[in-house]
């Protein structure tokens, strides 16, 4: 019973930890998620950013690796305009590409009225970079994120919430991804686990 109340206790704090934490600031992700192709394929993958209404993008500096041995980086294309018809940037460009390493940064010339306004006609959704791929050797390589910097229409810092993509090269494709339990998951996990041992204690 005092397991069972410590494990409660646990979770309980644990989730209402994370409950109240804020909510990061947009998106970053691959699209697609899993890069899939051959050895000598080559393979497309867009770097997305998705922002909620009242979020916006106006400058970023992304690094991205990667394991080379799987997947060489043939062509790398940097959106400078931060997916709008606009000014373009007051400063931006793609750093040198090492084998499995790029960095890449964008700052919007546009005024703060003028990148909200042209992010609300996308659905403040839109491509920062497009990677062609090309299979090196059959395995699983994670897209992961190195040094980042992100600011908001204003130049202040937010922290996205950064998803890293795969490449998977070789004829059987991504194997499938375990997903982590949801929060909601948790929280009535612990709250459960609480209740019970409550109701162990009064019966007693």
């Amino acid at each position: 019973m005092k397991m069972i109340r410590i494990l409660g206790s646990i979770l309980t704090a644990s989730c209402l930890f994370v409950l109240a934490n804020p909510a990061t600031a947009g998106m970053i992700y691959w699209d697609p998620t899993d890069g899939e192709g051959d050895v000598g394929d080559p393979i497309s993958m867009d770097l997305v950013w998705e922002g909620e209404e009242g979020e916006y993008l106006g400058d970023w500096d992304i690094q991205i690796v990667w394991d080379s041995a799987i997947a060489s980086a043939s062509a790398i294309f940097l959106d400078p305009e931060l997916g709008m018809d606009s000014l373009g940037c007051l400063d931006c460009g793609i750093g040198p590409v090492d084998p499995g390493d790029v960095s890449a940064y964008v700052v919007s010339f546009d005024s703060p009225a003028d990148l909200m306004t042209n992010q609300d006609s996308l659905g403040r959704s839109f491509v920062l970079m497009s990677f062609t791929f090309v299979g090196v050797s059959p395995g699983v390589t994670n897209l992961n994120y190195g040094l980042t910097t992100f600011g908001d229409e204003n130049g202040l810092r937010i922290d996205p919430t950064l998803r890293p993509g795969r490449i998977c090269v070789g004829p059987d494709g991504c194997p499938q991804q375990v997903s982590e339990p949801s929060v909601l998951a948790l929280l009535g996990l612990g709250l459960f686990a609480a209740g019970f041992a409550r109701r162990r204690t009064a019966a007693a």
